[in-house]
């Protein structure tokens, strides 16, 4: 499920609106130059995949983005409550930042906020 919520940047204790209406969210967010899909997570993968192992279950869906996109890069992120560095990637991932080149997400388990 995805939701979107729109806040101001002078009250965010309250949101502006909140929808999880995918057709609503990806029209809004497309007015701001961000494009949502939603793709299938339905390879079998255990959950001690390899990283290498993940890649080669979407390589199909990773090969499309890069032929649309010219991405030179990608890479997998696997997060679990346990994971030994846990601390500095909510520090890093909390931390507000921007980048210069398109940030592309696909999560195959879980849950990420934006």
């Amino acid at each position: 499920m995805s939701q979107l919520r729109i806040y101001n940047e002078d009250n965010q204790a309250t949101p502006l609106s909140t929808t999880n209406d995918f057709a609503e969210i990806a029209l809004k967010l497309e007015q701001v130059g961000i494009r949502i899909e939603r793709w299938k997570a339905d390879k079998e993968l255990p959950d001690d995949s390899s990283s290498k192992n993940i890649i080669a279950a979407y390589q199909a869906e990773i090969d499309k983005l890069v032929a649309e996109g010219g991405y030179q890069t990608w890479d997998v992120v696997s997060m679990h409550p346990n994971h030994p560095d846990k601390k500095k990637f909510r520090k890093k991932f909390l931390d507000e930042h921007t980048h210069t080149e398109d940030e592309v997400r696909f999560f195959v388990n879980g849950q990420g906020l934006f």
